[in-house]
């Protein structure tokens, strides 16, 4: 009991190191499994040496036979120990750690038929072992040493190891004093050929505590609380007994452990990337500023396109009538009488201004409004009066909007004034249409009421 609580107070005194070493650099708490430069290969290895005290621990249900027998001091023995290690992360690591020595399980020379006091209760030991040799016989003088043991073994422990003090404290490359927690799976075997058994070799488990502390950049001073366990197949003093379950070899050991150049994890530089985030932000609101101006110059465009090929195709009819008029002079006499061309009177002309200053559009569209048919029907009936006349629809708007929008807007109104006097029986070779857009206003712009007189269709008889 006073060996257990003399290490207890070790490792509490350890442990107190911390959060004095943490003041030996000013780094900050990140956390010590992010944030670092990928490790390389060749990267954070140690090999560490060392030895100390084991001790024999058998447990199970007939401990008192096999465990208890034998004093605390006459089950200690020695152990050696080399580590091979790599940090993966400034918290995990691995290692494989050999260890081997030899065991004392029991006193030399026991007088099998004395009287034994264990834990207060009265034992004679011919009684404790009958049919050792499963014959129902005890043992004689020949075999009271039968239960000292000298048992040579070694194991080789694959192990995980935890550094606490990065987890909890952050990565401090100079700290004083790191606990490593390990534990692993590995394979035990004896080599003893004096034990009273047959060698065996058996998988086995170990788990422990390492206490780190750092002298120099490539060297640590560390001291081990560990412990195998192995099951009970591997060491059985009596064979005759089973209710062995488990044989327990913890250890206190010290040494060294040698760092390899190419120690220490580097940070990922931290880079402030807002006035980058930022920027590009800006660029793509400038892009999609870019993207809205192409797309209205495109309409634009489009626009513009479709006003020249109305253009085109006035023009083309336009050009087929004056053809037809100068083949007609081809056929004429030489001399030609002068034809006079009748024209609406003063009062019809002034009725189908009337008419035409009832004519109205669906806003920002070429489409008729319904009360603009009959209007259009009075002016029809006009001009079916005088085949002979030739007659100008022209289309005009305001200045707000686009040149280009407006050229096409009121092209495609004096366009839909012709189709309507044309269903209304005018002759469509009496008929032309063109739009002006903003080009020719008739009051100001600059006003509501100015805006609405510009936004007209006039009628022109040639």
């Amino acid at each position: 009991m006073k060996n257990v609580k003399f290490l207890a107070l070790l490792f509490v005194a350890m442990c107190m190191v911390t959060p004095l070493s943490a003041q030996t650099e000013n780094t900050d708490r990140y956390p010590s499994s992010r944030g670092f430069v990928t490790n390389r290969f060749f990267d954070n290895w140690e090999i560490s040496i060392g030895a100390g005290m084991q001790w024999l621990s058998i447990t199970g249900a007939n401990n008192l036979e096999f465990n208890n027998y034998g004093a605390f001091k006459d089950r200690i023995s020695p152990e050696f120990e080399l580590s091979l290690g790599k940090w993966l992360t400034p918290v995990w690591g691995a290692r494989v750690q050999a260890q081997g020595a030899w065991l004392f399980g029991f006193p030399e020379k026991v007088d099998y038929t004395s009287e034994v006091k264990v834990n207060g209760i009265s034992h004679y030991t011919s009684d404790r072992f009958p049919g050792l040799f499963g014959n129902g016989t005890t043992m004689g003088d020949d075999n009271r040493n039968i239960l000292r043991h000298r048992l040579y073994y070694t194991t080789v422990q694959f192990q995980v190891m935890c550094d606490l003090t990065a987890w909890i404290g952050g990565y401090r490359p100079n700290r004083v004093y790191n606990a490593v927690v390990f534990g692993g799976i590995g394979w035990i075997g004896t080599l003893s050929k004096n034990s009273d058994y047959n060698k065996s070799d058996e998988w086995s488990g170990s788990f422990g505590l390492s206490n780190r502390f750092r002298t120099c950049k490539f060297l640590d001073v560390y001291i081990d609380l560990k412990s195998l366990a192995v099951k009970n197949k591997w060491y059985n003093p009596v064979p005759g007994k089973t209710g062995i379950r488990t044989t327990m070899i913890p250890s206190l050991s010290a040494g060294l452990t040698f760092r390899l150049p190419q120690q220490g994890f580097k940070r990922v530089p931290h880079c402030d990337y807002q006035p980058f985030y930022n920027q590009i932000d800006s660029l793509n609101n400038a892009l999609n500023a870019e993207k809205d101006e192409n797309s209205k110059l495109s309409n634009d465009l489009r626009a513009a396109q479709d006003s020249l090929n109305n253009t085109k195709k006035n023009l083309a009819d336009t050009r087929s009538q004056l053809d037809s008029c100068q083949n007609d002079l081809k056929k004429k006499p030489k001399v030609i009488e002068k034809v006079i061309i009748q024209k609406p009177t003063e009062d019809e002309q002034q009725k189908l201004k009337d008419a035409f200053d009832a004519i109205y559009f669906q806003s920002g569209k070429a489409k008729l409004t319904t009360p603009s048919y009959a209007p259009l029907k009075r002016a029809a009936t006009i001009l079916k009066k005088y085949p002979k006349v030739k007659i100008k629809v022209m289309g005009h708007t305001d200045n707000v909007g686009k040149a280009s929008a407006n050229l096409k807007l009121s092209q495609e109104r004096a366009d839909a004034v012709r189709l309507q006097l044309i269903k209304n029986g005018v002759d469509p070779k009496n008929i032309t249409s063109i739009g002006y857009g903003d080009t020719k206003p008739i009051a100001d712009n600059s006003t509501a009421e100015g805006r609405e007189l510009n936004r007209r269709t006039e009628i022109e008889v040639e």
